[in-house]
C-alpha cells in the first residue's frame, strides 16, 4: 500500500506532538512497508491501536468498505504521551486500551464510536496524544536535525556527542538507529523517483536514489518491501 497523504494542518494545540493526520478507505489485502513513523489509528470496524515503526513489510487485510484514520506522532511523542519508548513499539501493533485504560480509555472509545466524520476522529486521536503529554514537551532537537539531514541525503550531522550517545537518543525517539533510517529514506526516494522518472532504467534510478548500484537497491527492496525493484516500478501509476 502506498504511504497515506498527510494533512499537516494539525492545529496549534496539537502540532508539537503530532505531524498531522490521514484517512484512507481500504479493502482486501495489501503490504505496508517501513517508513520510520508511529501512527495512532482507528478503524470503522471499531478498533484503535498504535502502530510502531516497522523494519520489514507487513501484510495487512481489511473488510470491504473499511476506513482507517490515523494521526502521525512526532519522534519521541509516544514516550511523552504513553510512557513507552518508541524502540519498544518497533514492529508492534498495540491496542489503544492497553495504554489508555480506566475512565479516560472508556471516554475515548465512546467518542470515537460516536464520531460522525474523519475530521472528528482525527481530532479525538490528536487530543489523546496532546492531553497525555506534558505541556512543555517538544521533540528532541538533535533527533529532528538528524532526521532532516538523512532525508536530504546529507548524512548524520556532527552534534558534538559520541556516536553511541547519539544513536541511543535517536533510537529512543525513532525506534531504530540512524543507519537503518537512512536505508528507509533511500528506499522511499527510489519509490518516489520511479513514479516520476519515466523511462529511466533501474540502474539509473538506483544511482539517483543514493544506492551504490543496482544490486544494492535490489537487496534493500527485497528486505523492505518483499518485492524486486522491477516489480515496484511496474506497480507505479504513470
Amino acid at each position: 500500500m502506498p504511504a497515506p497523504d498527510l494533512d499537516a494542518d494539525a492545529g496549534a494545540s496539537y502540532s508539537h506532538v503530532v505531524k498531522g493526520w490521514w484517512a484512507r478507505s481500504v479493502s482486501g489485502t495489501g503490504v505496508v512497508v517501513p517508513d520510520g513513523e508511529v501512527d495512532l489509528m482507528w478503524s470503522t470496524c471499531g478498533k484503535a491501536w498504535i502502530a510502531g515503526p516497522d523494519t520489514e513489510p507487513k501484510l495487512v487485510s481489511a473488510n470491504a468498505g473499511e476506513k482507517v484514520i490515523g494521526v502521525r506522532l512526532r519522534p519521541g511523542a509516544v514516550r511523552a504521551a504513553f510512557g513507552q519508548s518508541t524502540q519498544d513499539l518497533t514492529d508492534c501493533r498495540v491496542p489503544l486500551d492497553q495504554v489508555v485504560d480506566g475512565a479516560s480509555g472508556r471516554r475515548t472509545t465512546e467518542q470515537l464510536a460516536e464520531a460522525q466524520s474523519a475530521v472528528r476522529v482525527a481530532e479525538i486521536l490528536m487530543g489523546v496524544v496532546a492531553e497525555r503529554s506534558p505541556d512543555q514537551w517538544r521533540p528532541d532537537p538533535v533527533v529532528e536535525l538528524t532526521l532532516e539531514s538523512l532525508r536530504n541525503q546529507a548524512g548524520i550531522p556532527d552534534h558534538g556527542m559520541s556516536e553511541r550517545q547519539h544513536r541511543r537518543r535517536f533510537t529512543e525517539a525513532v525506534g531504530y538507529g540512524p543507519k537503518f533510517y537512512a536505508r528507509i529514506c533511500r528506499f522511499d526516494r527510489f519509490c518516489q523517483l520511479s513514479g516520476r522518472q519515466i523511462g529511466a532504467t533501474i540502474a539509473e534510478l538506483a544511482v539517483l536514489s543514493g544506492y551504490f548500484d543496482q544490486a544494492h537497491l535490489g537487496r534493500d527492496c527485497l528486505q523492505l518491501s518483499g518485492r524486486t525493484p522491477a516489480a515496484l516500478v511496474s506497480n507505479q501509476p504513470h
